[in-house]
């Protein structure tokens, strides 16, 4: 089954201010006919066909100077509209100033001034308008009583020019005080006002349909407030009053605030029912629905007057002092033909926003049963299709702020804006923006309202001067004839009042089709025809959208061309012209890449459209034709066309990776620092349908790398970028372009593993580094087969050498009373074996630092003075005094301890003990009393294959050495120092099992030695030395004699040989004598040994020897020379 092409229709996105079909360029600003700003021109507005009513509820009447701001209305006239500005004139609405007249049959005294006349305008489309004052008074009692009842006119806006009619229904002399029952002391009674401070007109409604006025007095019976209901009889006169007790409501609680009537519930024995809001009451407001009699009452009677009035619900607000209540309105927003009622909160507040306000919205359930619904309205909503999410300006305008903007102060019914059937609202906030103000339009829709606002209009997109704008609204006409009800606005803190103008709301049906409903792997193009249809109530026969088409995703397999010649691109715009009913189609040809390898994913295309807008533009007059697209309409289509796969599902394969690993050839578990390199193999099977774009993830921890990147293997880009701490590394290995249905893939990957250290090791109890391998494909419903977490278990062998050497090993103390210090080294070195590298190693020192002099409390004297060098620089150690030690093995003991080695090491504590039996006893070591020892760990810098040399330079203070030798009483000939040195791991407490830590111990020494002392030479040893001495000399020279050593014959000097011409014989020796050569040479050892007696035994006697021994010597050569120069004499 294969994938048709399916168009998906898509809303509307966010628009943005003054976007829907309310037009802000061509708005109509009226200002006040005085060019007074402090009138309060604009209060109330109300909108005809034909013109604009616009009440001032301060104004002047200037046919009577004589009363005090009795409040005017105005009225514009519209009907010249995009020819010249609105003029404005005065209404009058009585001829008479503060006299006394009959109205209804009561004698009245007129107090006009500050009626505030004007100050409440309701219309209806039969040519009523009904403007009350609400502040005007009855003067009793030769005016001293003003009784402010409030007075009402009614005029036709058709006939304005004829003589308005007054009403005043609490004017009854009789009801302007009650006696009533005190609730505070029973059994007594009280005297309230009950008319006198009526103030009916403060609000008003006129049912369109019924033919009803109803009139809101807030102040009746101490401002406990009432409604009073006109019938409006074919003469278009008020008839029939009906005024309600407010007997069961609370004081100050202003019900009739506000006022509406609807059909609530159709199946009642009467047709309208009504809501008034007590914004005062229960301390957060109070709304009624209630229904009143139907039968006719006639004036002056005792059921004129009545109890009467039949409570439906109440509803109630949610905040202590929200003013729920202050405004409410009765619309059908669902299309249900049953009213619903919103009720406006203007002083709500958040936590962000003091008065911001709210507008809750009860929907009709039948039978009159209102339901509160759980998205109240506000100024900033939650997200939508039409405006931004809460927490940000609404519609993204940044000078909106909901900071005391009253959200809620007034509510009107729009009617049906963009005609969909469901009736919209629309809501002001006058004091939004810092004052300026702003309106909100909302939509109906089957559920209701929509959360968000379709169109915010601000007051500073339509005039900079306007103030409090949407304080007052009116949307009951259509002032331009287009279809379309128009909006008036009133900006009573500025002056102003403005009408906005509705274009036709338009709507377009979009169709995208395409020339294939699937393609091959081998299609190089197709064509697609995007057509919309265009439609909407009283809009212009032509338009013109422009129209965006795009490919979707982020690969660029695909382009579209609009024609042949032009380049081509992902994206293409153009301007598609529309014809009202008809259809409008563009062909655009998809070019597809011949390299293109992704043949699972669809080839998406999407579709926007927007209708242009030339006719809002503020240098052309006003189009009232001209459509806006409705937000609610569709504005983007959207076409998928898939690749034949031979997938059951075109667009869905869903093949069934499974994925295998293992470490190849290596020997587990891992010893850090054997091998640089690992390999890992993963075999990757699919048991499922094709996989498309098959790939393996591969992510491996830090500080794993790759040695050697396959050639199927790439790290994608996001991964390149460098961060300050390790990160994981990614590969994305491509396996196959299909991988068909039962196939299989083997995937080798050489990793670097050169980097792993001892602390990956020590870091866990069973250490290891695991790597993921995923196996994707595209468009594929992968399964958890496809994901595979292999462990590489690690273990460590840390084997670190130490030798050492002293120098010097033999030195000599001082004499006793010396105070200089010896100095003499012990050399540790240190050398890393492996194969694992401690980078954290240690060098851990024992150095019998000082001694205690005078027992277990006597003072602790210095003994040695101690550097240490690493490398030959200074490092810090650190220092630790080893105290608790009563023998030389429980120290040993100790310090094998404190080397901080596994369990699996633990063979090297005996290395210690050892030592300790193999030396010497005596001498300055740890552990022998009364040295007290000092142990200092020294960090090494150990890289691999290098050495680390710590030379544990030391001066021996001879001082206190004899200080404690003398205190110990034992004099020593010699001293001994010992130093013991170990490398430990001091960050690593613990190795796993499979791991070892092999250091072997090392105990250098020095021995002092000190001179003896000679004994004095006594006298006879003197004596008897030299009687000895002349002795010997006296029987070497008798041995000399007797040898014939003073009587040997003389030898001849040279030059004492025979004459020129004279021959030696032959049988003779040279030299002319008997001389024999060899008893010569035994003379002169003889002489010799003679010197060496006499050196022996006096100095005169050596003096005489070396001259006996020269003289024999030059006889000697002498004789031994002749020869030679008797033999060269002939040659001469």
């Amino acid at each position: 089954m294969h994938l048709r092409a399916v168009v998906v229709a898509a809303v509307a996105l966010a628009l943005g201010t003054g976007a829907f079909n309310v037009d802000l360029h061509h708005a109509v600003v009226v200002v006040s006919p005085t060019g007074a700003d402090d009138l309060l021109f604009g209060y109330s507005v109300a909108l005809t066909p034909a013109q604009l009513l616009v009440g001032e509820p301060r104004g002047e009447w200037p046919s009577r100077p004589d009363i005090l701001e009795p409040g005017a209305l105005h009225r514009c006239r519209l009907d010249m509209l995009g020819l010249s500005q609105p003029q404005c004139s005065d209404i009058r609405l009585d001829m008479t100033g503060n006299d006394m007249t009959y109205i209804g049959g009561h004698s009245v005294h007129h107090l006009k001034n500050t009626s505030m006349f004007a100050s409440t305008i309701v219309t209806t489309s039969a040519g009523l308008a009904l403007v009350c004052g609400p502040g005007w008074k009855n003067q009793l009692y030769r005016e001293k009583h003003y009784l402010m009842n409030g007075l009402c006119y009614s005029l036709d806006w058709n006939n304005l020019y004829r003589q308005p009619k007054p009403y005043v229904p609490l004017v009854e002399r009789e009801r302007q005080g009650a006696v009533v029952p005190d609730e505070a002391s029973p059994g007594r009674t009280k005297n309230v006002f009950y008319y006198a401070f009526g103030e009916a007109g403060f609000s008003a409604h006129v049912s369109q349909d019924a033919g009803e006025v109803l009139l809101g007095a807030p102040g009746v019976y101490s401002w406990r407030g009432s409604v009073v209901r006109y019938r409006i009889n074919e003469a278009g006169q008020l008839v029939e009053k009906f005024v309600t007790r407010p007997d069961s409501f609370e004081d100050y609680g202003y019900f009739g605030y506000s006022v509406t009537a609807a059909g609530f519930d159709t199946s009642r024995r009467t047709p309208v029912q009504y809501a008034a809001g007590a914004p005062r009451a229960a301390h957060s407001g109070k709304v009624l629905l209630f229904e009143l009699p139907d039968e006719a009452v006639e004036p002056g009677s005792a059921t004129a007057d009545s109890t009467r009035m039949s409570v439906l619900q109440e509803m109630f607000g949610e905040q202590f002092g929200e003013y729920f209540g202050a405004a409410v309105l009765a619309e059908d927003v669902n299309g249900d033909g049953l009213a619903d009622l919103l009720v406006g909160a203007p002083l709500h507040s958040t936590a962000q926003a003091g008065d911001q306000g709210r507008v809750y919205v009860y929907l009709n359930q039948g039978e009159g049963r209102l339901r509160l619904t759980d998205s109240p309205l506000g100024p900033w909503s939650r997200p939508s299709r039409h405006a931004p999410g809460r927490g940000s300006p609404p519609h993204g305008d940044p000078h909106a702020s909901p900071h005391g903007a009253r959200f809620g102060s007034a509510l009107v019914a729009a009617g049906d804006v963009n005609k969909d059937g469901y009736n919209d609202v629309w809501i002001g906030a006058p004091y939004e923006d810092g004052g300026r103000g702003a309106v909100y339009l909302f939509l109906g829709s089957a559920i209701g309202c929509g959360p968000s606002a379709a169109q915010r209009i601000p007051a500073r997109d339509v005039h900079a001067d306007l103030r409090s704008f949407g304080f007052s609204m009116a949307a009951s006409a259509d002032v331009d004839d287009n279809g379309y009800t128009d909006l008036a606005v009133g900006a009573p803190l500025s002056g102003h009042a403005v009408v906005l103008l509705t274009r036709p709301a338009a709507r377009l049906a979009p169709r995208i089709t395409s020339s294939v409903t699937e393609l091959s792997f081998s299609a190089s193009s197709f064509v697609l025809s995007a057509c919309l249809q265009y439609a909407g109530h009283r809009a212009h026969p032509h338009a013109v959208a422009m129209v965006t088409l795009a490919l979707d995703g982020p690969s660029e397999r695909a382009m579209l061309s609009m024609r042949p010649g032009r380049p081509a691109a992902r994206l293409v715009q153009y301007s598609q012209p529309l014809q009202l009913g008809r259809l409008a189609c563009t062909n655009v040809t998809v070019l597809i890449r011949p390299n293109n390898v992704d043949f699972t994913t669809p080839i998406d295309v999407t579709m926007r459209f927007n209708l242009t807008d030339e006719a809002s533009r503020k240098d052309k007059p006003f189009c009232r034709s001209c459509p806006v697209l409705d937000p609610t309409a569709p504005s983007s289509a959207a076409l998928r066309i898939p690749y034949a796969t031979g997938c059951k599902d075109d667009s869905l394969c869903r093949p069934d990776l499974k994925v295998s690993a293992e470490w190849h050839d290596t020997a587990l578990p891992l010893v850090v620092g054997s091998v640089r390199e690992v390999t890992l193999r993963a075999l990757v099977r699919n048991t499922g349908e094709p996989a498309f774009l098959a790939r393996m993830a591969v992510t491996l921890p830090p500080p794993l790398a790759v040695a050697r990147m396959p050639p199927t293997c790439h790290t994608p880009r996001a991964f390149l970028a460098r961060t300050a701490a390790p990160a994981p590394t990614r590969l994305i290995c491509d396996l196959a372009n299909p991988l068909g249905h039962n196939k299989q893939l083997l995937l080798e990957l050489p990793l670097d593993v050169s980097q792993l250290s001892l602390a990956a090791v020590a870091s866990a109890a069973a250490p290891s580094v695991t790597v993921t391998l995923n196996a994707t494909s595209a468009g594929s419903a992968n399964t958890s087969d496809g994901v595979l977490s292999l462990r590489l278990p690690l273990a460590a062998i840390v084997d670190l050498d130490v030798v050492g050497r002293a120098s010097p090993e033999l030195g000599l103390l001082p004499d006793h009373d010396s105070t200089k210090a010896i100095g003499f080294t012990h050399t540790f070195e240190v050398r890393h074996v492996g194969p694992t590298w401690a980078p954290g190693a240690a060098l851990r020192l024992h150095v019998p630092l000082k001694a205690r002099v005078g027992g277990p409390r006597g003072r602790i004297v210095t003994l040695l003075k101690v550097r240490v060098l690493v490398d030959r620089r200074r490092v810090n150690c650190t220092t630790r005094e080893v105290t608790g030690v009563a023998t030389g093995r429980d120290q040993e003991d100790d310090f094998a301890k404190a080397k901080g080695t596994p369990a699996s090491a633990g063979e090297d504590a005996d290395d210690w003990e050892d030592l300790a039996d193999g030396a010497a006893a005596g001498g300055l070591r740890c552990g022998v009393a009364p040295a007290l020892c000092v142990e200092l760990q020294c960090p090494l810098l150990l890289l691999p294959p290098a050495t680390a040399t710590v030379d544990l330079r030391l001066r021996l203070l001879t001082e206190s050495l004899d200080a404690v030798l003398d205190a110990v009483g034992v004099g020593l000939s010699a001293v001994a120092v010992h130093t013991k040195a170990v490398v430990v791991l001091p960050d690593l407490p613990s190795l796993p099992a499979g791991s070892k830590f092999r250091s072997r111990p090392v105990q250098l020494s020095t021995l002092f030695m000190r001179p003896a002392e000679s004994a004095p030479v006594q006298p006879w040893v003197v004596g008897l030395s030299v009687a000895a001495g002349l002795l010997l000399l006296a029987l070497l020279t008798l041995a000399l004699r007797k040898a014939g050593f003073f009587g040997r014959k003389k030898v001849p000097r040279v030059g004492d040989g025979p004459q020129p011409g004279q021959g030696i014989p032959a049988d003779r020796p040279p030299g002319g004598a008997d001389v024999d050569v060899d008893d010569d040479d035994d003379t002169l050892l003889a002489a010799q040994k003679s010197a060496a007696s006499v050196l022996a035994s006096d100095d005169d006697g050596i003096d005489g020897a070396l001259e006996t021994a020269s003289d024999s010597g030059m006889s000697m050569h002498s004789s031994v020379g002749a020869p030679q120069q008797a033999e060269q004499a002939p040659s001469t």
